[in-house]
């Protein structure tokens, strides 16, 4: 929902506001994918040992978290581990800054353009 009002919203503010709220998420969410004691107690309970009966569409889930936590580098020392969120972090803010700029109208003089497509 942020994304889109990042995006659509006519109010630049409000634009602003969304996309700092999209970045918070996106840096937790990559804090929490390198959390080991979380990947521990999801590991332990796939494969049907959790103590709660689980179904297929859990494990499937389950799974999906699993693999996200292994693409995030669980398995890489403290130092390591804290790179790798520290570039992430790092791309996803060149990655927002570069698409909400992409995205502004500028103003460009016509002899600054190629002579080719100065007359479309």
């Amino acid at each position: 929902m942020a994304e889109f009002i990042r995006v659509a919203h006519p109010n630049e503010s409000f634009g602003h506001a969304a996309e700092d709220a999209c970045l918070s998420i996106s840096r937790l969410v990559e804090k929490l994918n390198t959390h080991r004691e979380l990947y521990a107690a999801l590991k332990g309970c796939t494969g049907h040992k959790d103590v709660v009966e689980t179904s297929s569409v859990d494990e499937h889930v389950a799974q999906l978290f699993l693999f996200d936590f292994e693409q995030s580098g669980i398995h890489l020392d403290n130092e390591k581990r804290s790179k790798v969120v520290y570039l992430n972090d790092l791309i996803l803010y060149t990655g927002q800054k570069f698409a909400s700029n992409a995205m502004r109208p500028a103003a460009i003089k016509k002899d600054r353009l190629p002579s080719n497509i100065r007359s479309l």
